[in-house]
């Protein structure tokens, strides 16, 4: 990700946050559970949207894609994390947990859930996060 692109990710972050403080009832309503719960059913209406794609349009997958961002930008906005930084974790992440070499051939089922349970027996996510977080510091 570029400084630029960085930049206008945090700036879009913050329109997000300051819209919805702007609006008292959602304010009041929006606990990180209560948002998580709204990204649950846009993703359940994403599915919804392909699932019925018959006609070839893409607009109504991109509105429920734009849905799910917006949400998840929102609960960035709540974390006070870093956006940016969350999402090189993810790709660093995923990149151990999945490595390209042991996915190029084969039941992608079967290498996918013998790559969790080796995760897993590592310690998983929770101590992968330690070890990267513990690097920064």
């Amino acid at each position: 990700m570029t400084k630029e692109s960085g930049i206008y990710l945090q700036a879009m972050i913050e329109r997000i946050g300051k819209i919805q403080k702007q609006k008292p009832v959602m304010a009041e309503a929006n606990t990180f559970l209560s948002v998580l719960q709204m990204l649950r059913a846009e993703v359940d209406e994403a599915i919804e949207a392909v699932e019925n794609d018959v006609s070839g349009d893409p607009m109504p997958i991109l509105s429920e894609l734009a849905d799910l961002g917006y949400l998840w930008l929102y609960l960035v906005f709540m974390s006070e994390v870093n956006a940016e930084q969350l999402l090189e974790w993810k790709v660093l992440r995923n990149n151990e947990k999945y490595s390209s070499e042991r996915l190029q051939n084969g039941d992608f089922d079967s290498i996918v859930a013998t790559l969790r349970a080796e995760w897993k027996a590592k310690g998983g996510d929770q101590a992968w996060s330690h070890r990267i977080l513990d690097a920064d510091v």
